[in-house]
């Protein structure tokens, strides 16, 4: 790239004496702004029936994740050894 070129979004490079009225708009042009919260308000609603309809799809995912780490919970369970503790408090004899 010379120090007199100019670089678009696209990545094309121009000189500026190749600068055409479209090519300066195309460089002018701002990055869109995204909506604000207040702008886009009622948009994207979620109704229950649609989370169900997903949940019911991923149904296996679900229970095969719960399924493994009830598992490897067992297996830790029964391979830790047993660990017993008893706590004992004595008070002074009652006159």
């Amino acid at each position: 790239m010379s120090s007199n070129a100019v670089k678009s979004e696209l990545g094309q490079e121009y000189m500026p004496s190749d600068l055409s009225s479209s090519a300066l708009q195309e460089l002018a042009d701002p990055l869109p702004v995204p909506p604000t919260p207040a702008q886009v308000k009622g948009d994207y609603e979620i109704s229950l029936l649609d989370l169900l309809i997903v949940l019911a799809e991923r149904k296996n995912v679900i229970l095969g994740v719960t399924a493994f780490f009830a598992v490897v919970a067992i297996i830790v369970a029964l391979l830790l050894p047993p660990r017993y503790t008893a706590t004992v408090t004595l008070l002074p004899p009652q006159l």
